[in-house]
């Protein structure tokens, strides 16, 4: 039987659903028999589930933990938090020599507001699960979503942003995400500043004709060096709030170096943006550049 480890303390506070009158949360009894099966084992089968239909997000089933077969579940480090339901536990799904990494969560102490969904668990049934009703022997399509409010970026945000697990891999998804949402972005760049004695930073880059990020570790020394000097990062630093050129049209402005490169190459517009100060040693920038009228952001 698996047991539940390194469980997070409940979330001091109140649920965000109180500031944020846009986002909705709701959750109904599912009048069906519902099971889970993953790799032809049933890992879960219940006709007490809940269904939580939340803004941005796909309907989603919780089973009451009495009617998980627990045996198949192997409680895991990995933990994250919703702003509007609290801080979630993990499991990996381990059924016929495969294993699904952190397959199924649930919400041990969640938000006062969100009441019905205590001690319940659910399943990533997009990673390799599925979920049938009732006896039927075909999948149940579970894709409706309450009304997204804002930025549509705010979707992938919710949805997916938060699996990643390194810095590579999350500039990989958003990258992914833009191409996806029509953004014509062709190669990006994110330049982390550290605290290194020997390293200035850690910048990553990556190119929509591979989809790879790849990474490079620069110096101290490296912002002595003139492709630094020359560069809009050495603006940048001096304290200037971003750089944007337009690289279409007659007589483009092409004042650094690299926009001659991104112009030679069909990129038609440049974003080199801070993102954001803390403190000296919390300086992250990004750069974007851009082919037929997409743009490129670092």
């Amino acid at each position: 039987m698996a047991t539940l480890a390194g469980t997070p303390k409940p979330p001091s506070g109140h649920s965000a659903l109180a500031t944020n009158p846009d986002y909705e949360i709701t959750v109904e009894a599912e009048p069906k028999r519902m099971r889970v099966v993953f790799n032809g084992e049933t890992i879960a089968d219940s006709n007490k589930t809940v269904l939580l239909h939340e803004t941005r997000l796909p309907d989603t089933h919780y089973f009451p933990r009495q009617d998980v077969a627990m045996d198949f579940l192997n409680s895991t480090d990995h933990h994250t938090f919703c702003p509007y339901k609290g801080n979630a536990s993990y499991w990996s799904i381990v059924a016929g020599g495969e294993t699904l990494e952190n397959g199924a969560w649930s919400y041990q102490e969640p938000y006062e507001e969100v009441p019905d969904i205590k001690g319940y668990i659910s399943f990533y049934l997009d990673r390799g699960g599925t979920l049938f009703a009732d006896d039927e022997n075909s999948e149940l399509e579970t894709h409706k979503t309450l009304p997204a409010q804002g930025n549509p970026f705010a979707d992938w945000v919710l949805r997916e942003a938060w699996e990643a697990l390194s810095s590579r891999e999350l500039l990989a998804r958003f990258c992914r995400c833009l191409v996806e949402a029509g953004v014509p972005v062709f190669r990006s760049s994110l330049l982390i500043r550290t605290l290194h004695p020997q390293l200035f930073a850690t910048i990553y880059h990556w190119d929509k004709k591979s989809g790879d990020v790849d990474k490079w570790e620069g110096t101290h020394t490296a912002i002595e060096e003139e492709k630094f000097q020359k560069s809009p990062f050495a603006v940048i630093l001096e304290g200037a709030g971003g750089v944007r050129r337009r690289l279409e049209g007659p007589n483009p402005v092409l004042d650094y170096p690299i926009l001659k490169d991104l112009h030679a190459e069909g990129a038609t517009d440049y974003v080199f943006q801070r993102s954001g100060q803390h403190s000296d040693s919390d300086l992250r920038r990004r750069g974007w550049f851009s082919d037929q009228r997409s743009w490129a952001y670092s």
